[in-house]
């Protein structure tokens, strides 16, 4: 089953000493708002809301929505194990949980 996301575009800043630097990345806002990080190097990262997304060095400077992508809900649940797995509990917000069981429910077409 696919599951739509808003694209949002993340424009951060980080000071690292004297220097400033600026640039942007993608996640996905998924139903009920949780937010999905894709990783390039390691699991997925998972926040609970647009309001709790955190870079390492800075601060988040700018969201700004920019598409919609079709996910499959399988691999999103299977993103979320592996984030556990490799992080533990603190890595995947509670409400990670109510989207799971959202997905799975009857009436979501998946049982």
């Amino acid at each position: 089953m696919k599951i739509k996301a808003n694209i949002l575009k993340v424009t951060a800043t980080e000071s690292q000493g004297d220097e400033e630097r600026t640039y942007s990345y993608e996640v996905w806002e998924l139903p009920g708002g949780l937010i999905q990080e894709p990783g390039t190097t390691t699991q997925d990262s998972f926040y609970k809301d647009r309001d709790s997304i955190v870079v390492s060095h800075g601060a988040v400077t700018e969201l700004e929505d920019t598409g919609v992508i079709l996910l499959d809900v399988i691999d999103v649940i299977k993103s979320l194990a592996a984030s556990y797995d490799d992080f533990g509990s603190g890595s995947v917000p509670e409400e990670a949980w109510g989207f799971i069981h959202e997905q799975l429910s009857p009436h979501s077409g998946m049982l």
